[in-house]
């Protein structure tokens, strides 16, 4: 019997073995960056609502600019607004909720916390 041909199965065990682990990787890192877009998004959030806030708005309207500023689930977002001493500080929490289903086990309690300060314009 030749050495290669009893080779001949080796590449398919090999890929058999290491793509699952290939995919994972591949997968976590799709959804770090998904979570990065999502860190953006409610640090964006807050410097809206802080904005409204810092014009005098009261805690609803500033949880109506902060949800509009982009596409976060209201359902995950959590709005605190603080005055204190002429400034006004917007505290955003986003609790992460992973797009690709085999990832859960590890993203699922992460939540993304942001803060914007601004001085009040009354």
């Amino acid at each position: 019997m030749s050495a290669r041909r009893a080779e001949r199965g080796q590449a398919a065990v090999e890929l058999a073995l290491t793509l699952p682990l290939v995919a994972t990787v591949l997968l976590a890192i799709v959804q770090i960056g998904l979570i990065a877009r999502d860190d953006v998004l409610v640090l964006h959030a807050a410097r809206e609502g802080a904005r409204q806030a810092a014009l005098g708005a009261a805690d609803g309207e500033v949880r109506r600019a902060a949800l509009a500023a982009g596409p976060l689930d209201p359902s995950r977002v959590t709005v605190g607004a603080e005055r204190a001493g002429g400034t006004v500080t917007v505290t955003i929490m986003y609790r992460i909720v992973p797009m690709i289903p085999i990832m859960e086990p590890f993203f699922a309690k992460m939540r993304l916390v942001d803060h914007a300060t601004m001085a009040q314009e009354n």
